[in-house]
């Protein structure tokens, strides 16, 4: 058992936690990570274009309120 909670908490990323793991949310790195993969992100569409939409890269960010059987809207933003 203790092993899948340590998968859980910090190897699983959840979609409606923004493709986090619980661990980073709960030691509040949310901005942390987000920032560094809008970098990745802007590097990656200014190198390869062409891999992208015409739109460009969308950041996958965490809903507002999560919770057990609770219906979640989605959201991203654009990167570039």
């Amino acid at each position: 058992m203790k092993k899948f909670f340590e998968w859980y908490n910090h190897d699983h990323r959840h979609i409606n936690l923004g493709l986090l793991t619980p661990a980073m949310v709960y030691e509040g790195r949310t901005e942390e990570v987000l920032e560094e993969r809008k970098k990745v992100l802007k590097k990656a569409f200014s190198s390869f274009p062409e891999r992208f939409n015409k739109a460009g890269p969308r950041l996958t960010v965490p809903a507002e309120n999560v919770g057990i059987n609770v219906k979640i809207e989605r959201k991203s933003i654009p990167v570039v």
